[in-house]
């Protein structure tokens, strides 16, 4: 179940379902080593796709590597990771959203053998005109019921 953590974890980097989060400015704020100052009430977008894919954050983000996500480190990361978005505002149904998807995947994973279909592109290419990472062709998947 560790495993599938870091799985669900990476998964949650790589293909995060929003590029970026809105947030509005509380308190002014410097930006660190710039003279640069963001005003109370300024509404900012936060990168969250840069981030997850930055290498100085995640080195080789084009690689899907659980490994990265061993020990549960993205909590305490200083938000680099941001599929829920982070601090007070972070997703209330966060834990249930992640319980729902690992009971999901055990389940599906427990009574079938699951194989990518060759109709699916890879690697998958995205359709530019999307809000969320949406593959041109979509996703083939092929089920085969353990015995």
């Amino acid at each position: 179940m560790a495993y599938l953590d870091s799985v669900i974890q990476e998964t949650n980097r790589k293909y995060s379902l929003s590029g970026f989060m809105r947030r509005e400015c509380t308190i002014p704020y410097q930006i660190p080593d710039t003279d640069v100052v963001i005003e109370k009430g300024t509404k900012i977008l936060i990168p969250m796709y840069a981030i997850h894919n930055d290498p100085s954050i995640y080195p080789e983000p084009e690689k899907f590597i659980p490994e990265r996500f061993e020990g549960n480190n993205h909590r305490s990361n200083g938000g680099k990771y941001l599929p829920f978005g982070d601090g007070p505002r972070i997703c209330i149904a966060m834990r249930f959203a992640l319980l729902e998807v690992k009971t999901c995947v055990a389940m599906v994973m427990s009574k079938y053998s699951v194989k990518l279909d060759q109709k699916t592109q890879v690697p998958l290419c995205y359709n530019p005109k999307s809000v969320s990472p949406t593959p041109i062709g979509g996703i083939w998947i092929r089920y085969q019921k353990r015995t």
